[in-house]
């Protein structure tokens, strides 16, 4: 799998999810833009490319990112960090 093919399909992906959910998902897809653009370069430059592992590593960190993403979007990280600052 080229980068350029892993990029066409990231974009293809993010651009029919945004379409679908608009303003919900843009600061959830910026994070897995951000994590996959991340996990592409230091992989390409710490092994040369993308394997199987690799791809499945990239692919967990994304789905994080993107639950990041939707954890703050949904202000649940204010709400837990004022809950923390009570004790």
């Amino acid at each position: 799998l080229s980068s350029v093919r892993l990029a066409i399909a990231m974009i293809y992906t993010l651009g029919i999810t945004a379409a679908s959910l608009l303003e919900q998902t843009l600061l959830p897809l910026g994070f897995a833009a951000l994590a996959t653009g991340f996990a592409g370069r230091y992989l390409n430059r710490r092994i040369g490319g993308i394997t199987g592992d690799t791809l499945g590593a990239a692919s967990q960190l994304v789905e994080l990112s993107v639950y990041f993403g939707i954890l703050i979007q949904s202000n649940l990280f204010t709400s837990i960090s004022l809950l923390w600052k009570s004790f």
